[in-house]
């Protein structure tokens, strides 16, 4: 036997669907409702579930600090790209 290190799991994988879901959440919208208006149909358990997920939270998180900033109107495309990269980093 070795006494070598195992490597770590496997890298999250994330549905396609997350970002529209999370983006569809910015304004305040319920999971609930976020879920039917992109047309993913999940149970009550898997919903609780994808909403306490490490890879979803972070997502809705940006999205709901950038909504003001992208609705306020003060700030050019390339200022809203430089604060989500940094909100990104941060959240991550």
């Amino acid at each position: 036997m070795t006494d070598k290190k195992r490597k770590a799991g496997r890298p999250r994988k994330l549905a396609a669907w997350y970002a529209a879901v999370a983006r569809t959440m910015r304004d305040g919208t319920p999971l609930s409702s976020a879920l039917r208006v992109n047309g993913v149909k999940l149970g009550k358990a898997e919903s609780y579930r994808l909403y306490r997920q490490r890879g979803f939270q972070p997502m809705v998180r940006v999205e709901r600090h950038m909504w003001p900033l992208e609705q306020s109107g003060r700030h050019t495309a390339e200022e809203l790209a430089a604060i989500r990269k940094k909100v990104e980093t941060f959240w991550a």
